[in-house]
């Protein structure tokens, strides 16, 4: 991804700051100073709008901000609220007439279960981490996908 310093919206400019910090945080050589800085100004951009309609993406975005921030607890509250939202977003009857890129699926929620596992692992709260991956596991099976952490959950009840 290219440097850019023009946007044609504040949308824009989230998703390429989200993109720069996820390049930089998780790559396989991580570069947390760079991250951070990148986490910085997603977050001063996110102080700037109303969550309205993008409520769900803008807790996603906070999360990952307050992870690069070292800020594990503030990860998991937002990461849990979007959990919360993306879930009341897909219990509504009008849901399937929705489109799934622009909104989030099934799968979708699984891999923020996952995430939000990974952080209550990373505090020493185990058993939420285990919980929030036998919930993914559930809602995978009975959505007939790919369950993709069984890994980590046989891992996490190892170290139990």
């Amino acid at each position: 991804m290219r440097t850019r310093k023009n946007f044609t919206s504040i949308w824009d400019e989230l998703d390429y700051l989200y993109c720069k910090i996820l390049k930089w945080f998780y790559s396989s050589t991580p570069n947390y100073t760079k991250s951070k800085l990148f986490a910085d100004r997603l977050g001063k951009l996110l102080n700037k709008i109303k969550p309205g309609p993008m409520a769900i993406r803008i807790e996603e975005y906070r999360s990952l901000v307050c992870e690069v921030k070292d800020d594990l607890t503030g990860a998991i509250r937002h990461r849990r609220r979007e959990i919360k939202l993306l879930k009341r977003l897909l219990s509504l009857s009008e849901y399937p007439k929705l489109s799934s890129e622009l909104v989030g699926d099934y799968s979708d929620l699984v891999d923020r279960l996952i995430l939000l596992s990974i952080l209550y692992q990373n505090i020493g709260f185990s058993q939420k981490a285990i919980n929030c991956l036998k919930e993914a596991k559930e809602l995978s099976k009975r959505h007939r996908f790919h369950f993709p952490a069984g890994k980590l959950l046989d891992t996490y009840n190892r170290q139990k």
